[in-house]
């Protein structure tokens, strides 16, 4: 199962793609970039709330971005085949339509449109009889505990992987298994560090 995150210069029609990044179900694998606009991307598609929110400035673009043809050339390498999930199937598809669009590169993947992210979680946690306040505070834990920051991509996607590793601690949690837990939970901590680490937010 892969989790894919993309954000965005705004939320507006024009917007584009500033930041993507996926990573595996179980953090053992993952990628993150900025994106370097496009040509085609002009002034008026950037929002400055947009920006406040995700922290990612123009200029940190256009310095440290990856450019367009080869963000779609590494999703499609990496993905090739995959069907993956996103929070926000329409508008992350949307995104990557305006990405894979202006490079004229066919994306080798797709984003599922049913289930996403929180339809997988939330069949998973009624499959388990978990109670959906004990899996928001065990995520919220590991999610401090990596030290997460919201609306980037990477950490995002990390997110999601987490809100699935709850429903498993959780369930390891009913049989009793202390050691295991424990030992579970800081696996996912510590793979969640070496993605940030490794690709930095935004890093190619």
């Amino acid at each position: 199962m892969i989790f894919l995150d993309v954000e965005a210069s705004g939320l507006h029609p024009t917007s584009y793609p500033v930041e993507v990044a996926w990573v595996s179900h179980d953090l053992q694998r993952g990628w993150s970039a900025l994106i370097r606009p496009a040509a085609a991307w002009g002034e008026l598609d950037w929002n400055a709330e947009s920006a406040r929110i995700h922290g990612v400035s123009h200029h940190q673009l256009v310095m440290v971005g990856m450019d367009v043809r080869e963000v779609a050339a590494r999703l499609n390498g990496d993905l090739a085949g995959a069907e993956v999930l996103s929070d926000s199937p329409g508008t992350d598809g949307r995104w990557l339509q305006t990405l894979y669009g202006t490079t004229g590169i066919a994306p080798a993947f797709r984003i599922s449109q049913s289930p996403d992210v929180q339809a997988v979680i939330a069949e998973a946690c009624q499959r388990t009889g978990i109670q959906a306040e004990d899996h928001e505070r065990l995520a919220a834990a590991l999610h401090a505990e990596a030290g997460l920051i919201t609306h980037r991509a990477l950490d995002d996607a990390i997110g999601h992987a987490f809100s699935l590793g709850t429903v498993t601690l959780l369930n390891m949690a009913l049989s009793g298994e202390e050691v295991e837990i424990r030992a579970f939970r800081q696996q996912l901590v510590e793979r969640a560090r070496g993605l940030l680490r490794q690709y930095g937010r935004g890093a190619s």
